[in-house]
């Protein structure tokens, strides 16, 4: 699977989807270390919020609505569309 680069949490996705993100610390900018630090989160464009880290992508497609109180993540997409 090809990734984006890594983006901060100050830029935002302009697309809803499941993307590879990574919780940092708002203060220091470094992963934190509660919880999954680095997973699979829904991110709500209209809302521009992100749910709850998971573990497999399977997990946040399948709860998107539950929103995550700590919202400083850095993400990545993919780099192309998959193949059908």
């Amino acid at each position: 699977m090809n990734l984006t680069p890594v983006f901060p949490p100050e830029i935002l996705p302009v697309r809803e989807g499941v993307y590879l993100t990574t919780q940092l610390d708002p203060e220091t900018g470094k992963p934190t270390s509660a919880g999954i630090v680095t997973g699979y989160s829904f991110f709500d464009p209209t809302d521009r919020v992100w749910g709850c880290s998971h573990k497999t992508v399977e997990g946040a497609i399948d709860y998107p609505e539950y929103e995550f109180a700590h919202q400083h993540k850095s993400w990545q997409g993919l780099a192309e569309e998959p193949k059908a």
